[in-house]
């Protein structure tokens, strides 16, 4: 790769700040062969004169290769000649050996950038930054990110593509009550029924087969197309009345303008239960995201969906969605936060509700190749009408509160195949004692990327 204004730019990190920092580099071994060599590679380099350096450095390989300050001038030499596949192999050797030498992974950054390994970049680029270096540097590391952002949209169109498969046990595959009888009104009186075994709680095995693929096309620098594709099946062991299927589909247009991401979509949910059509919600969303800087930005969503139920036409409706929250991410850490607020239109309809709600996420790195995450998710949902055909609800209008929670963790074993398990649980509480339950799943699997 030739040099160019690229270069120019970076070398504000080559050359200024961390250059003569004790506390970013490691300590130089006494190696006779390498000793003399030192000054006259400092030299070199201070004067710009790269391929003097690189030439220098190569002649010694032999003698010198391994020593950590011969390698950086030798990378760094390489680097500044545009030859970035060869600095890469000696600054990954020595960020393996010096994880906490600071200087070694920005070089190592820098190489991920310029070799278009735009998520290997910007992961080195965050660990730097997890480390609190000067306010300079800071600010040449943000400039990097937001180049990130913006090249990400102008490469050639790409596919990314994931297929999972689990397996585990659900307690509640029907989200039913776990009560016997409930107390319903007739005739004027309260009166005590038993309900039947489909009415309640019912445990079984399952596998779980998941797909998602992700298209991106640039149309130019600050504007692009994408298309996210996903489907799963979810099959029980004990019965079919409960297998759930689904599609989705979400395509749309991003256009970036400063720190602003706008993106105006469609999407498109098919359902199936026990293989027969379930529900058929086509939307159209608009979202827009501030960066405020490199490691956190805002968002906000507006949805408006159109939702077909083929079972029972009490839950067609047409809905309104809104969500806005924050997206947090550093070397080890990223976690969004968000509130949502919901409201059906669908007149006389005794299950059109208004919903309230409360998403958290969250992933820790455990090391290179494991990671932990969490989800949170509380909704508060408020039934517009009361349904005084219902004998089972006492012609109460329905108020109820979801929550939801899980905890996984995943290990990668190969570049492509990582090991999953998670634990979800779920509650939802009713002035309705029929609606009342809860809801267990544990699930392991393997997922493949590629």
């Amino acid at each position: 790769m030739a040099k160019g204004p690229g270069i120019c730019f970076v070398c504000l990190l080559s050359l200024t700040t961390l250059i003569s920092s004790p506390v970013l580099q490691a300590q130089t071994n006494d190696n006779p062969a390498v000793l003399p060599l030192m000054p006259q590679l400092q030299q070199l380099i201070e004067q710009q004169r790269y391929q003097q350096a690189l030439q220098l450095a190569q002649q010694h390989l032999d003698q010198a290769e391994g020593d950590p300050d011969f390698d950086f001038y030798y990378g760094l030499s390489a680097a500044q000649s545009g030859l970035f596949h060869e600095a890469l192999f000696v600054f990954e050797r020595l960020s393996n050996h010096y994880p906490d030498v600071v200087r070694y992974r920005l070089e190592l950054a820098r190489c991920y950038y310029f070799l278009s390994q735009l998520d290997n970049a910007e992961r080195e680029f965050r660990l730097v930054l997890s480390s609190q270096p000067p306010a300079s540097v800071r600010t040449t590391i943000d400039a990097f990110l937001d180049r990130i952002a913006e090249q990400r949209l102008t490469y050639r169109s790409h596919w990314n593509t994931s297929l999972s498969y689990g397996a585990g046990y659900d307690s509640n595959i029907n989200s039913s009550t776990d009560l016997n009888e409930i107390d319903i009104l007739l005739a004027g009186a309260e009166r005590k029924v038993r309900l039947n075994k489909d009415q309640t709680a019912s445990g079984s095995g399952f596998y779980k087969l998941n797909a998602s693929t992700l298209y991106r096309r640039p149309v130019s620098k600050r504007s692009g197309f994408d298309l996210h594709l996903s489907g799963q099946r979810k099959a029980n062991a004990r019965n079919d009345d409960y297998d759930l299927n689904a599609i989705y589909a979400d395509g749309g247009m991003q256009l970036i303008r400063g720190r602003h991401q706008w993106r105006l979509g469609a999407a498109y949910q098919h359902y199936w239960l026990d293989d027969k059509t379930l529900q058929l919600t086509p939307a159209l969303n608009l979202s827009w995201k501030y960066l405020t800087r490199a490691d956190l930005q805002f968002s906000s969503k507006l949805e408006i969906r159109e939702q077909d139920n083929k079972l029972n036409d009490d839950l067609d409706a047409t809905q309104a969605e809104i969500n806005s929250g924050f997206e947090y991410a550093s070397a080890v850490f990223a976690g969004q936060a968000g509130i949502m607020l919901a409201s059906d239109s669908a007149p006389n309809s005794p299950l059109a509700k208004n919903s309230l709600g409360i998403n958290l996420s969250g992933q820790y790195l455990l090391s290179q190749h494991a990671s932990a995450y969490a989800l949170g998710q509380w909704r508060q949902m408020m039934f517009q009408h009361s349904d005084h055909d219902n004998v089972l609800v006492n012609g109460k209008k329905r108020r109820e509160t979801l929550l939801q929670a899980v905890l996984g963790a995943s290990r990668q074993l190969t570049n492509e195949l990582s090991l999953y398990g998670q634990l979800t649980y779920m509650t939802n509480q009713s002035n309705i004692d029929i609606y009342q339950y809860d809801r267990n799943l544990i699930e392991c699997g393997l997922t493949l990327v590629f």
